[in-house]
């Protein structure tokens, strides 16, 4: 008995071909889909730093001024107004427009020190001081930046001779 052998061999590179050309464009395909993807992430970090660097700005504007002026919110970080729901409505801390931009608000909270502590009330005493420049003062400075649908917060502890 003999066997035959199949020695016709033409269309196998045609067919070796077509497998390889659907393997590197999944590939491709693969490749655009990530690289997309990462653009968009890129993009939304820009905004995100855009925004916090704002706000942070906004933070430090509100440092330079005078923080003995009526706009500084005159109650304890814990007694901010309830917004209907039983929490704290810190919207209203934001009242004053930055020079960065627009959208872009501070606010200052005078940060009580808790009773029971030696100078507690809106400031401490320094000991070896007398008169004017004799206290220290505790705020929260807050800023908020609002640009391109995004909204970053951010609130900063200081200090100031009084």
């Amino acid at each position: 008995m003999r066997i035959k052998t199949l020695n016709n061999q033409e269309g196998f590179a045609l067919i070796t071909t077509l497998l390889f050309l659907v393997i590197l464009t999944i590939i491709g395909i693969a490749a655009t889909n990530t690289t997309s993807i990462e653009i968009s992430i890129a993009g939304n970090e820009k905004v995100y730093k855009q925004n916090f660097y704002q706000a942070e700005g906004a933070a430090n504007e509100a440092a330079s001024k005078n923080l003995e002026s009526a706009w500084v919110w005159e109650f304890n970080k814990n007694d901010f107004p309830d917004n209907g729901n039983g929490e704290v409505d810190v919207d209203q801390v934001f009242t004053q427009t930055s020079g960065l931009s627009a959208n872009t608000n501070y606010g200052v909270v005078d940060n009580d020190i808790p009773s029971g502590i030696l100078g507690s009330g809106h400031s401490l005493k320094v000991e070896g001081t007398s008169g004017s420049g004799g206290r220290m003062n505790f705020f929260d400075l807050y800023g908020q930046s609002t640009e391109n649908n995004s909204t970053v917060r951010i609130v900063m502890g200081y200090t100031k001779r009084l």
